[in-house]
């Protein structure tokens, strides 16, 4: 396999419009000694019959998985494929900025992970169906993105990163997130990669944050390696739960690390109240019900 300087790696389920528009941003940054690879996580036949159908100026490797394996699976999946030495981690619903495929590479002359930044743009699906099919429509949105932006505010996002980044920070692997990152691939390794037991949503990239910060590799910030995410509503159906089973499970992996079990636990704390409040609000919604029927 011949060896490339990058690979940009992107996992995806079934949001092939958003896709479309993360590759076509692609365009223009991409060239011979860069790849870029899609891992198709159990997706649709309209999905991969839409994909194949699409046409871009660069080659993108196929990753096909016929099932569901999940984040943590189909990351690994991407990575063993890559023949990258640098690996640049991207959602498929996060366009990159201009230069940011350039940024990434630029930012490993000495060894590190770069963390990027995020904004937000709200873009209704007719929108981004609209912009698969009017060449011009795509353009207008990718060259006028940040008028639309807002930035992320949030405390996975943007707070707590700004809280948190100083120098030597013990708990600076809580901002690896595999959105908008990226790393050597022979640290991956070293690591080894993603951790497949963590299931459905939710911290498998922060575990791997933590065995790559216990590596002593350095983290830096890239301010300026932007992406923006085109928001979408998310249901928490099962959500919270699988959350919630990830982070006891990531518990038990730190075992002796009193400050990595503290965090965690701090991480859990919210979602314990959001099952609660679900709950109490489904459950008084019941017996008010109940209350009717009696009634009648």
């Amino acid at each position: 396999m011949c060896r490339k300087e990058a690979s940009i790696i992107i996992n995806t389920k079934d949001r092939i419009s958003r896709l479309y528009v993360v590759l076509k941003a692609l365009e223009g940054q991409v060239d011979d000694s860069m790849e870029v690879i899609v891992v198709f996580d159990g997706c649709s036949k309209e999905t991969l019959d839409a994909f194949f159908s699409m046409h871009f100026c660069y080659a993108v490797i196929e990753v096909i998985s016929v099932t569901n394996v999940g984040r943590s699976s189909a990351r690994n999946l991407g990575a063993k494929r890559a023949s990258g030495e640098i690996l640049i981690l991207l959602d498929d619903d996060r366009v990159p900025c201009k230069d940011f495929v350039k940024m990434h590479i630029e930012a490993h002359k000495t060894r590190c992970i770069l963390l990027g930044n995020r904004k937000d743009v709200h873009l209704p699906e007719p929108v981004l169906q609209s912009m698969m099919s009017s060449e011009e429509k795509l353009r207008d949105f990718t060259e006028n993105m940040e008028a639309s932006a807002v930035t992320a505010f949030d405390s996975h996002d943007k707070l707590l990163r700004r809280i948190l980044f100083f120098r030597h920070n013990p708990i600076i692997w809580i901002l690896f997130y595999t959105g908008n990152v990226s790393l050597e691939k022979n640290d991956l390794e070293k690591a080894g990669f993603f951790d497949e037991n963590f299931k459905g949503w939710g911290y498998e990239d922060l575990e791997l944050g933590y065995r790559l910060y216990k590596n002593k590799i350095p983290f830096v910030k890239g301010v300026f390696v932007l992406n923006y995410h085109l928001s979408h509503e998310i249901s928490v159906t099962g959500m919270l739960e699988a959350a919630l089973k990830n982070l006891r499970y990531f518990h038990t992996k730190v075992k002796g690390d009193i400050l990595a079990r503290f965090v965690i636990f701090l991480l859990a704390a919210p979602l314990y109240l959001r099952i609660f409040q679900r709950d109490f609000i489904r459950s008084s919604v019941l017996k008010k019900q109940a209350g009717k029927l009696d009634t009648h």
